[in-house]
């Protein structure tokens, strides 16, 4: 983990305490689901659904896949989607490199970024994709709703083993904004928090 990052995470974990009881017992979900497939051992796999997979879903999977490695958790793959097709958004992206990810720079139309936390981990491709691409597994998951319009317009995923319903505000509507940099940095901090609390709490499990 690079030491900016490492750094934040610290200072995270230390916001735990803050998640409401209500949204923990939505992670509580998440985390029984991981103890699942343990016990079975069998990989989990991680779907994060938002509408256009732009900003909330990116930020979940990567957050996710960072307490992975930052906890020594293994057989756990994280993937996002959308009910849409946009690009990944280039404020999340702004947010996620002040923090201290290493993100490359590609041109193009929605194209794909590498975002890079550890040496040791190879990097994440991100780009905004359809929940049922390719990229994607299309069975054996668990299907991550983090938006409500998401979970509106997508009442049935199908091949998922469980779905749940873990939504978070759409920093989108301050864009064009005086706010737009701090209310994504708002979202990126809160969903960090929650992916990592539950990452912790799963790594107590397996310990």
């Amino acid at each position: 983990m690079n030491s900016k990052l490492d750094f934040y995470i610290k200072e995270i974990e230390t916001d735990f305490e803050k998640i409401s009881e209500t949204r923990k017992e939505i992670l509580i979900e998440l985390k029984n689901y991981l103890w699942y497939k343990y016990k079975k051992r069998q990989k989990a796999n991680l779907i994060f659904i938002c509408t256009q997979n732009s900003r909330r879903s990116h930020f979940a999977q990567i957050w996710l896949a960072t307490g992975i490695s930052y906890y020594s958790l293994k057989n756990i793959n994280t993937f996002s989607g959308g009910t849409s097709v946009t690009e990944f958004n280039k404020t999340a992206i702004t947010i996620l490199k002040k923090i201290g990810y290493n993100i490359n720079s590609p041109t193009g139309n929605n194209p794909i970024y590498r975002v890079s936390f550890s040496k040791n981990i190879s990097s994440l491709k991100c780009f905004s994709k359809k929940y049922n691409s390719s990229f994607n597994p299309n069975k054996n998951f668990v299907a991550i709703m983090t938006c409500s319009d998401a979970e509106k317009t997508c009442p049935f995923i199908p091949r998922a083993e469980e779905r749940i319903l873990l939504p978070y505000d759409d920093p989108k509507i301050f864009d064009g904004t005086n706010y737009e940099e701090e209310y994504y940095e708002k979202s990126c901090k809160k969903i960090a928090t929650e992916m990592l609390f539950s990452m912790s709490e799963f790594q107590k499990m397996v310990a």
